[in-house]
């Protein structure tokens, strides 16, 4: 398969769409129990680590890609500065 470094613009978006979709069911599934009362195969500290390498390698592409994506579309008097804090 591809690696996420390797992906650019639009792939790297829709990919990057795709794990935050996926990480979002993780809530719901993690019994949000100490380390220590969870089974020792429990996936969910491999899970959050994966997730956030995964984010890290595809944001930077994803962003440029959707910036560059906007400001095509719309005029650029009108597009107020983004702000990437909260997403993804």
């Amino acid at each position: 398969g591809v690696l996420a470094h390797e992906l650019a613009g639009e792939a790297a978006a829709a990919e990057l769409a795709t794990v935050v979709h996926r990480w979002r069911r993780f809530p719901f599934l993690d019994p949000d129990l100490p380390l220590e009362l969870l089974p020792q195969d429990w996936p969910g500290v491999t899970a959050a680590h994966r997730f956030r390498v995964l984010r890290a390698a595809l944001r930077p592409e994803a962003f440029a890609w959707w910036e560059a994506s906007e400001a095509s579309l719309a005029p650029a008097a009108s597009l107020p500065p983004r702000s990437t804090q909260g997403f993804a």
